[in-house]
């Protein structure tokens, strides 16, 4: 008779001391002073940042699974720390960096605006323009703040002239600011006596209205045949299919026909 070759039907040694390492890492979780728990959490906070993503992300089970995946030893913080203390260090970070960039230039344009949200809460935005010792232009948005005052020509002056003051620019460098044709804004830039350029953008869009309305039944029956048309294609897979390959034979980019709304 030959001999038997030994088997072992049990896990190796080895296989059972990573499974025993594996266990341990993922409780083994990183302490929140740490430098990858601090890196992980600022990368978090950067892409709410800068999707514009809401914090109660940070509490969806599918978001947190998604860490877990990636990095066991991982604990996301909650909302209310994401909101309350990780946002504001990122700002006040950032906010560093830039009054650094933007202490020694020596001159500057703006912009500004005043604009409501979906829910009517009323902001003014101020971005500022200029080229660096590299002539490069860089424009950046400074601030938007809650302006919930009536917005009369004096209120709109004191938050302008208070942003201004606050990221540490001189009104004298300013070489511009632009605006639209609003009253209560022209007067105010006019009263803190800022060199003020109006909008060509808005002046483009109200001669553009003005010429609309003053063919209304023209306009109208144009807009008409196009949103037929658009409606035509939008109803009928098959005409879509012809659309996409009469583009392809032209060599044209595959785009869908929109209906925009309000139109």
């Amino acid at each position: 008779m030959g001999k038997k070759k030994a088997t072992t039907d049990g896990p190796s040694s080895s296989s059972r001391q990573c499974t025993i390492t594996g266990v341990f890492s993922r409780q083994t979780k990183y302490k929140q002073d740490s430098a990858k728990w601090c890196a992980l959490t600022d990368s978090v906070v950067r892409l709410i940042a800068k999707e514009m993503l809401p914090f109660s992300i940070v509490e969806k089970p599918a978001f947190r699974r998604m860490l877990q995946t990636f990095d066991s030893q991982y604990e996301l913080p909650g909302r209310t720390y994401v909101s309350q203390t990780a946002i504001p260090q990122l700002y006040n970070s950032i906010k560093d960096d830039i009054l650094n960039e933007i202490k020694d230039i020596q001159f500057f344009s703006a912009t500004t605006d005043m604009w409501s949200s979906s829910n009517m809460t009323p902001y003014m935005s101020l971005t500022i323009h200029y080229i660096s010792v590299d002539w490069s232009l860089h424009s950046k948005c400074l601030e938007t703040r809650y302006v919930p005052d009536n917005h009369t020509a004096d209120t709109l002056g004191e938050n302008l002239k208070s942003a201004v003051a606050d990221w540490g620019l001189d009104e004298h460098k300013l070489v511009c600011i632009t605006t639209d044709n609003g009253a209560n804004i022209v007067a105010a830039i006019r009263d803190l006596g800022w060199p003020w350029l109006n909008c060509f953008g808005h002046n483009l869009h109200l001669a553009v209205s003005h010429g609309l309305d003053s063919n209304k039944d023209r306009t109208a029956r144009a807009i008409g045949l196009c949103k037929g048309l658009v409606n035509t294609f939008n109803l009928s897979w098959l005409k879509r299919r012809d659309l996409r390959k009469a583009q392809s034979e032209a060599n044209l980019p595959q785009h869908s026909l929109i209906l925009v709304s309000g139109v």
